[in-house]
């Protein structure tokens, strides 16, 4: 191992293990070849630099490199393995599950080692244990709030790493035992749908807010039938569409994004279509929601007939 070229998370015991002193590893932080991740923990800046839902994933295969036979990542780092999204997650600690009687934790500053009454249900990601993607979504509903839930559940959703069957199943393994109801309340409302953290955001505010159901990626085809645009959301009995911005929409040839953008937006409104739009911002300040309302209410729907494919 030769810590110049190193392109992992490794731990001081790996260090140790491949004939490094403990002088030699505390050396090479100060000459930023290896920054310290935690205790005992260490990675490249390459690593180190990223942010930290990106660098999560690192730590956790380091973690659990010695993993004893019988456990199996679990919960919040399950999430991460999966390639899931981990909004809203608390990744300050790794977790694992074991088989046991009755169910529990064993916690220190650093893991989570959960202990659970259900056979064990894992798949192998990368040559990592680790639960089942069903289970890792009711879990994560069971304990971390319906929000951050249904996060996971819509992008597993979308994925096809999942079933709503197979989260119907990992219920029926819960009830009656903490959380379950908590998590029955979120897998309803995950829907396979949705394409991105914002867009599962948003449907939630606009359902808290008691704003009239919008139908999702809905379909706008132009006067000769062809296929205009795919929306995030839309009214069509009330002729109004709504698109949440994400970065993520505009990654690449930004100018040309931008002009199709623009384009595609133009021939919306001279189909009849009104159109509101936000981004994270518009979200996190609240700032949305008035504003759909507000052309919700103000749509004119006497004379809308939207072009049928």
């Amino acid at each position: 191992m030769n810590l110049d070229s190193l392109t992992r998370v490794v731990t001081r015991s790996e260090l140790v293990s491949a004939g490094y002193a403990d002088n030699e590893i505390a050396a090479a932080v100060p000459r930023d070849v290896l920054r310290s991740l935690g205790r005992g923990v260490y990675a490249p800046p390459t690593i180190a630099d990223l942010p930290r839902e990106q660098r999560y994933p690192h730590i956790v295969r380091s973690a659990v490199s010695t993993m004893p036979a019988g456990r199996a990542v679990a919960s919040v780092s399950a999430v991460a393995l999966h390639g899931l999204p981990m909004w809203g997650l608390d990744l300050r600690r790794i977790h694992m599950v074991e088989v046991g009687d009755g169910s529990g934790t064993r916690e220190t500053r650093s893991t989570v080692l959960h202990r659970d009454h259900r056979p064990m249900h894992w798949i192998e990601v990368d040559g990592v244990r680790v639960v089942g993607v069903a289970r890792t979504v009711v879990d994560i509903a069971r304990a971390s709030g319906r929000d951050v839930a249904v996060v996971v559940g819509d992008a597993a959703l979308k994925r096809g790493l999942c079933t709503p069957d197979d989260l119907r199943r990992e219920l029926a393994l819960i009830e009656a035992t903490p959380g379950c109801v908590a998590a029955r309340r979120a897998v309803r409302l995950m829907d396979g749908r949705s394409e991105s953290v914002l867009e599962s955001r948003s449907r939630l505010a606009m359902l808290d807010s008691g704003l009239p159901t919008p139908i999702p990626q809905y379909e706008i085809f132009d006067d000769d039938g062809q296929l205009l645009a795919r929306v995030d959301f839309a009214w069509p009995e009330l002729g109004v569409i709504a698109e949440a911005d994400g970065e993520e929409k505009y990654i690449g040839d930004t100018r040309a994004i931008l002009a199709r953008e623009k384009y595609r937006i133009d021939r919306l409104i001279e189909l009849g279509w009104r159109v509101v739009r936000w981004s994270w911002g518009d979200l996190e300040r609240g700032e949305f929601i008035p504003r759909v309302l507000r052309i919700l209410n103000g749509a004119s729907v006497a004379h809308f007939s939207p072009p049928r494919p």
